[in-house]
């Protein structure tokens, strides 16, 4: 198998400048200079200008013909998009998986929740509930045989990275009530209930979404 070196070292640029401004330190509006991120990386300026334009085609950038690229700030009706989008494309993935559930992947998740509800109620160790909390959601993926699925919610959280910034930050607390979620998008899934299933993922979504337009509307008065 022969691999493109250019296009590696693009994706490369392209999860660095993408990191930037998930974590922050490119705040929006900042304009971003081609010359100084190759010098940055020590690289030439192509490989960098097809990450910039890869950035700028999933949103995390605009351009001005006379300023260039520049960081894109959300806006309230990206916010409520965004999350629109992912909760319809979360409750697909679990419809699907409902459809195509085997009984012994039924019996799993019901044991990896019990585990959850166990830890949380528990107050034990939280790296151990995050991983099955993983391996939950990994079943349902699986499931679901929606192979592209998750590269798309990938870019919906990298768009929003105000969301994902906080998301990392209050990960903890919100993981520990995942176990309610799952049991009762469990029973839904049972079920094949899809309107159900859209309505649990609807509201687990909507709280997130909610705070961050607070947040939002904080930074505007």
């Amino acid at each position: 198998m022969k691999f493109d070196k250019r296009k590696l070292l693009s994706d490369s640029i392209y999860k660095y400048i993408r990191s930037n401004i998930s974590n922050g330190t490119w705040k929006p509006d900042k304009q971003i200079n081609e010359q100084k991120v190759a010098d940055t990386l020590f690289v030439s300026r192509t490989p960098v200008r097809q990450a910039l334009q890869r950035a700028y085609n999933e949103g995390l950038l605009g351009y001005n013909k006379y300023v260039g690229y520049f960081v894109v700030g959300n806006k309230r009706e990206d916010i409520i998009e965004v999350f629109a989008i992912r909760i319809a494309l979360e409750a697909l993935q679990c419809y699907r998986a409902a459809c195509n559930m085997s009984e012994g992947n039924w019996q799993k998740l019901q044991e990896i929740n019990a585990e959850i509800r166990a830890i949380s109620e528990h107050e034990g160790d939280y790296n151990c509930l995050y991983c099955l909390n993983e391996e939950f959601c990994a079943i349902i993926q699986q499931s679901a045989g929606m192979q592209r699925l998750p590269r798309f919610q990938e870019l919906l959280s990298n768009y929003l990275h105000d969301y994902k910034a906080w998301f990392i930050n209050n990960m903890e607390r919100n993981d520990r009530a995942f176990w309610q979620y799952n049991d009762n998008l469990l029973a839904a899934m049972r079920q094949l209930d899809h309107a159900a299933i859209y309505r649990i993922v609807e509201q687990r979504w909507l709280d997130y979404r909610d705070y961050l337009l607070q947040q939002f509307s904080k930074n505007e008065n």
